[in-house]
């Protein structure tokens, strides 16, 4: 083992960890070498923190996990039951996200109303917590949309603990939420990959013994395995349509191949067109003569559910932030009649996202889109004077008004988002899911008594829970406590969401829940708590998408 600085060697032979616990109380950012890659260490104080994320441009406000000495140093600060202890002392040691006990504690490291925490897991770890006493941050060391790092030439950091092991499979760590007392996955990796999943079927069919595999969704990409009545899922990729995590996919997926041994017949792949998954699949389906089966995004969501818990017939409900549906429209809150026909039963209202997926990134767009359904345009100028000029307001109105680069969504996430600009809890998203998480985080513990209001389309042959008299109550209360508001957005859609589903369900029939929108405490709990099925096995988000996938093919 040894220690550089400034990129010169130093060998104080049998005191490199503590050398490096003393650089990191002065307030250094340390790269030191794990197990799966490397991560950063540093300590907790503003000025540390805000060194750090100007080192990682990215992550102007994206939360860190920490880890700690032990359990008791993570009580001084968190909120832990008994299942989440439990976690956090297995032998996977995952991140748990965990709930602050003080909402204003560690603001610079997360300003939500969570952190993420870890127990030490190599003796590496153990060893700095012989000369620190206090949290530290410990996240993967490289920069936002690019592969774990796990060579000294990549770090960015001047101080740099190492070793001599090389690793040969990256994994980065693993992260769970528990809602209702219920472990979801956020991410799988170290910990728990390459444990297989056993796929359970009352009748056998011809597939049960092919092999296939499954190359899962773009972002949050896993890739899955099946063979002998097992998935095998793959540890977190990333986000593919970056070129490095694409050929970071590719590199695993050789690895998993001839490490399983698998030859696989079948491939199956999103049914969105320009995926790089995607286009990967078609490719070697033509070069190499294999089947292809392409499954719907959100079809293939509920499916992992249904794979977890040996369902055939069953109602899903999977809301997320996109996925593409079968129309070639953008989808995110949607339900199906599972089985023999995956019917679409029921949605979100459309609405308009202004200015395409950039209405991702400014949720403002989002809202002004749904308020321009029911508001004239001197009642917008009202709304929206706090986000916009008049010029760009104007602009942005002719753009709605002339239907330019408008996209139409059912999308949950985006609702959230826009409900989240509404209150003022969020205006610019600088990470993946930050306007809804920062909804969840300022929400009360109740909310006001609002009815889903579900109407039936005819022409769609579906329901469709309405999102536009949702606003429409959000701006007669304005007046009113914003953190119940808050729950009422999150709640309304989760009953409106398990009131259609019940519509459909028998008495042989379970409903499931699965999205990223899965990972909302108020909407899961509100789910789980009528009895509604979710992932416990595999991601609820897209990291699940892959073994939705196999199951899919299974049960077609």
């Amino acid at each position: 083992m040894w220690w550089l600085n400034s990129y010169k060697f130093y060998t104080k032979e049998g005191n490199e960890i503590e050398e490096t616990a003393k650089l990191i109380k002065k307030g250094n950012i340390v790269a030191i070498k794990g197990i799966g890659g490397f991560h950063i260490a540093c300590l907790t104080s503003e000025k540390t923190v805000m060194t750090l994320r100007k080192f990682e441009k990215d992550r102007e406000s994206k939360p860190f996990a920490l880890i700690v000495r032990d359990i008791e140093m993570a009580k001084k600060f968190a909120v832990i039951n008994e299942t989440e202890e439990n976690l956090l002392k297995s032998k996977a040691r995952p991140i748990i996200i965990l709930e602050k006990k003080d909402k204003t504690e560690l603001n610079v490291v997360s300003n939500l109303d969570t952190i993420g925490i870890m127990l030490p897991y190599t003796a590496l770890h153990f060893l700095l917590y012989d000369y620190i006493d206090e949290p530290l941050i410990m996240t993967s060391s490289n920069k936002p949309g690019l592969p774990i790092t796990t060579d000294l030439h990549q770090q960015f950091a001047n101080v740099i603990l190492n070793h001599n092991r090389k690793i040969l499979n990256p994994s980065d760590d693993s992260v769970l939420k528990v809602i209702n007392n219920i472990p979801l996955f956020i991410r799988r990796s170290r910990g728990y990959v390459p444990e297989p999943v056993k796929i359970f079927r009352k009748d056998k069919n011809k597939y049960d013994n092919i092999e296939m595999l499954a190359f899962g969704a773009e972002m949050m990409n896993t890739f899955c395995i099946h063979k002998n009545g097992f998935a095998i899922l793959s540890g977190y990729i990333g986000d593919t349509k970056n070129y490095e995590i694409y050929e970071y996919f590719k590199e695993n997926l050789e690895k998993f191949l001839n490490f399983a041994s698998l030859r696989p017949e079948i491939l199956i792949c999103d049914l969105h067109p320009f995926y790089n998954t995607s286009t990967y699949a078609e490719e070697l389906c033509k070069n190499l003569n294999l089947k292809l089966i392409k499954v719907r995004h959100h079809l293939a969501h509920v499916y992992s559910v249904a794979g977890e818990n040996e369902l055939e017939n069953f109602v899903g409900i999977a809301c997320d932030g996109t996925g593409y549906g079968s129309d070639g429209k953008i989808w995110g809150g949607e339900i199906f009649d599972c089985g023999k026909e995956d019917k679409r039963i029921g949605s979100l209202e459309e609405q308009v996202m202004l200015g395409g997926d950039s209405a991702a990134i400014e949720p403002q767009k989002m809202l002004l889109g749904i308020l321009c359904k029911f508001l004239s345009e001197r009642e917008i100028n009202v709304v929206m004077k706090k986000f916009y000029s008049t010029t760009e307001k104007d602009l942005l109105y002719k753009q709605y008004a002339n239907k330019f680069n408008c996209a139409e969504t059912t999308s949950c996430g985006r609702i959230l988002d826009a409900a989240s600009a509404l209150l003022k809890f969020c205006i610019k998203r600088t990470y993946d899911g930050e306007p809804a998480m920062k909804l969840e985080a300022n929400s009360g513990n109740e909310g006001y008594c609002l009815k889903p209001k579900i109407e039936y389309n005819t022409k769609e042959q579906r329901y469709i829970l309405k999102t536009t008299s949702l606003f429409e109550f959000l701006l007669e209360n304005m007046d009113k406590d914003k953190g119940k508001l808050a729950y009422t957005v999150q709640e309304y859609i989760a009953d409106g969401m398990f009131e259609i589903a019940k519509k459909f369900k028998t008495d042989k029939e379970e409903i499931v829940f699965i999205g990223g929108c899965a990972y909302n405490r108020i909407m899961t709990s509100f789910l789980t708590k009528n009895g509604v099925l979710v992932n416990q096995k595999v991601p609820a988000g897209d990291g699940g998408i892959s073994f939705g996938q196999i199951y899919y093919a299974l049960m077609h």
